[in-house]
């Protein structure tokens, strides 16, 4: 049989003491925590009700000891008036804005709306080099040259714009075949065949602009029959003659004849095509021209007459290379842009 163990006296008594109650000290802290509390809700309030007094002043008013922080909300606000933002969405409550001075405010912070702004114009699209071409070349063949711009347009000529063309020719100095680079203003060509076109450079010269045009749909125009060097002596004789009757700067091929007037001067203009790739001087006289290297290291060469034959490279013997134009792709001339 088992007896429950009581405690003895003196314990009883200690736990009779612990339930007890509160004592004095515990009593008195409480107290100055309720005080504490109360004189914390008094200052809020009180500052609260100082700063609406404060603002309800009237402007001439003398405003007392640190009043500027009663409005240092509403100064922030016109600091960023008419500056666009995103509005809060409903419900929300920006931390810098929803509180007044040194509490917080009656109700949730206004939206504010920015003030109404213009749309800004949207700067003009810039011009292409396509764009820039057609411009230059406008200025200077409208309206004498009209029908030559509609008749590209008409035959659908495509025109690409670029700010240079080489060709990877070679030269052949004895021994060896040696790049040998040129320059050009402009080409022009069928690809695929039947499609024309035409290749021009950009430049700073509205004149050069227009003439390089001018020079290569005199190509486009030209019949198959008409062979090189022949192309290039008409193509320069007409360049050269439209500068005159447009009273444009010189291409490098004219002169003064005796009475003092400018002509085309026909001689300059064959020396400028004796630089083309392949022109060498045939044995009887005359030009013949450099087709192409052939695999078995000869040259084939076509005569004046048309006819070609082989024989081995001789020294300045040149040969035309891939032309190589930049950026790739150009810019493409919009043929509606190409009227007057």
């Amino acid at each position: 049989m088992y007896r429950p163990i009581r405690p003895a006296p003196s314990e009883r008594l200690r736990l009779s003491r612990d339930v007890q109650g509160l004592s004095t000290v515990e009593y008195v802290i409480l107290l100055v925590l309720i005080a504490a509390i109360a004189v914390g809700t008094w200052r809020v309030f009180g500052n609260t009700v100082r700063c609406a007094l404060i603002r309800a002043m009237p402007p001439a008013g003398e405003l007392p000891e640190g009043a500027e922080q009663c409005f240092a909300d509403e100064a922030a606000v016109a600091a960023t008036d008419g500056v666009s933002r995103r509005a809060l969405a409903p419900g929300a409550r920006n931390s810098s804005s929803a509180w007044g001075c040194n509490g917080p405010s009656p109700g949730p912070s206004p939206t504010v709306i920015p003030s109404a702004k213009p749309s800004p114009t949207p700067p003009p699209p810039s011009l292409t080099p396509a764009d820039k071409f057609v411009a230059s070349v406008k200025a200077i063949m409208c309206p004498r040259d009209a029908a030559s711009l509609q008749n590209l347009k008409s035959s659908k000529v495509e025109i690409t714009v670029y700010d240079s063309i080489t060709f990877e020719d070679e030269k052949f100095d004895g021994k060896n075949w040696v790049p040998n680079p040129f320059s050009a203003g402009g080409s022009a060509y069928e690809d695929p065949p039947g499609q024309k076109r035409i290749d021009a450079v950009l430049t700073s010269s509205t004149d050069d602009n227009a003439a390089t045009l001018y020079h290569e749909a005199v190509h486009t125009q030209q019949p198959a029959s008409m062979q090189h060097p022949q192309t290039e002596y008409d193509a320069y004789t007409q360049e050269e003659q439209w500068r005159i009757d447009r009273g444009l700067a010189s291409g490098g091929h004219r002169k003064r004849d005796a009475s003092g007037k400018d002509v085309v001067d026909q001689a300059a203009i064959r020396r400028t095509v004796d630089t083309y790739p392949g022109m060498v001087n045939a044995p009887g006289g005359g030009k013949e021209k450099v087709l192409q290297k052939l695999p078995n290291g000869k040259v084939l060469v076509k005569r004046a007459n048309g006819t070609k034959y082989e024989r081995a490279p001789r020294k300045n013997d040149t040969v035309g290379g891939q032309q190589v134009s930049k950026p790739p792709g150009g810019s493409r001339v919009d043929l509606n842009k190409l009227t007057c």
